[in-house]
């Protein structure tokens, strides 16, 4: 009970701009005696690391530390000075702090992989190597425009709920048919009001982690890529079914490496992976996805 509430403290501290914020590293599977570097994985737009928790799991027969690097210095910084770059340069302070010297093995998933492209960049002007990069079906950010606030509430509840989003689409199209503005407070009330979120939630909370995403959304979005080269070994994995829209619709949709050629001037590895930009994670995809990656780590 103590414990509980010195967490809500901190926690609302952190929602009023006072405290600071925790680590971005996060320590996802220890293993002490390894020798290997340490696999860093990059969260998502949505800032958290739990999605990797299932990979880190198939991943257990490689002697290694696994860390997730995730997103809160969105919650106490302007939106102007929360850029890419920016994160990427305080993650690798934060990495810096568990292994001062590379070489550096980086993986991302979605805006994640975009972040590990930065952070390989960075890490290599400044004198330090890069082993091994993988981006998860991470498309090239060719696209710079900021969506309106309803694409980014779809979005936002997307990335929150996978393919279980449906509900959203009707929502919106019952507010466009009776010609209202879509408003993330009335959204918020509506969610929290059917329950359309874990029990327990609050409206603090939800409203945060939308801030959250949004920050992270904008940041990605404003993002021009630069030339990269130097990368020991890159792999690009990508789903192989995009029920997604915007993914449909990217400049690079038909291209296996997702864009990323016009700016990793160097070999890549290309491979597609069983699911979708959300699924490849699923229970009935990981152990293909796991195996992939654990000869790719071991060969590399």
């Amino acid at each position: 009970a103590a414990l509980a509430e010195k967490i809500a403290a901190h926690h609302q501290g952190l929602l009023d701009g006072v405290g600071s914020a925790p680590s971005a590293l996060v320590l996802l599977r220890e293993y002490a005696a390894s020798t290997e570097s340490p696999l860093y994985l990059i969260h998502p737009v949505g800032g958290n690391v739990l999605c990797y928790r299932g990979l880190v799991a198939e991943l257990k027969t490689l002697p290694r530390q696994y860390y997730g690097l995730q997103s809160f210095a969105a919650l106490q910084e302007s939106a102007a000075a929360y850029t890419l770059e920016s994160i990427a340069t305080h993650y690798i302070t934060a990495l810096k702090a568990a292994q001062p010297q590379g070489p550096y093995d980086l993986a991302g998933w979605s805006m994640g992989g975009v972040i590990a492209v930065e952070m390989a960049r960075q890490l290599l002007a400044a004198g330090d190597s890069v082993n091994h990069l993988l981006l998860l079906d991470a498309p090239a950010p060719l696209d710079h425009g900021m969506p309106d606030t309803s694409a980014c509430i779809r979005w936002f509840f997307r990335d929150l709920h996978g393919t279980d989003a449906l509900w959203m689409d009707d929502y919106m199209q019952d507010l466009e048919q009776q010609n209202k503005y879509i408003q993330w407070s009335a959204v918020l009330d509506h969610v929290l009001a059917h329950a359309l979120v874990p029990e327990g939630t609050s409206r603090e909370d939800l409203d945060a982690v939308f801030k959250m995403f949004v920050m992270n959304l904008r940041a990605l979005r404003q993002y021009q890529p630069k030339t990269l080269k130097g990368v020991r070994q890159v792999l690009i994995a990508r789903a192989e079914q995009q029920p997604i829209d915007e993914l449909k619709q990217h400049a690079a949709a038909n291209d296996p490496a997702w864009g990323w050629r016009d700016w990793i001037q160097q070999p890549l590895e290309v491979c597609s992976i069983a699911g979708d930009h959300y699924s490849i994670f699923a229970p009935q995809h990981l152990p293909a996805l796991g195996q992939r990656l654990v000869q790719w780590l071991k060969d590399a």
